[in-house]
């Protein structure tokens, strides 16, 4: 995600920014790698390797 540098206040951007990372689920778009198993109790699925190293 990125988010345009404006001259609008930067309280106002702040609350877009906020705006935009709450209004959804993260897990829709989002993969995990690496890391461990505790992912699965935040809802993303365990991948059973990254495609580059299988």
């Amino acid at each position: 995600m990125t988010l345009p540098i404006s001259a609008d206040d930067p309280s106002d951007q702040a609350e877009h920014l906020e705006a935009r990372l709450t209004a959804g689920d993260p897990r829709a778009v989002a993969e995990v790698w690496g890391g461990s198993h505790d992912a699965e109790r935040l809802g993303y699925p365990w991948p059973p390797g990254h495609p580059q190293f299988m």
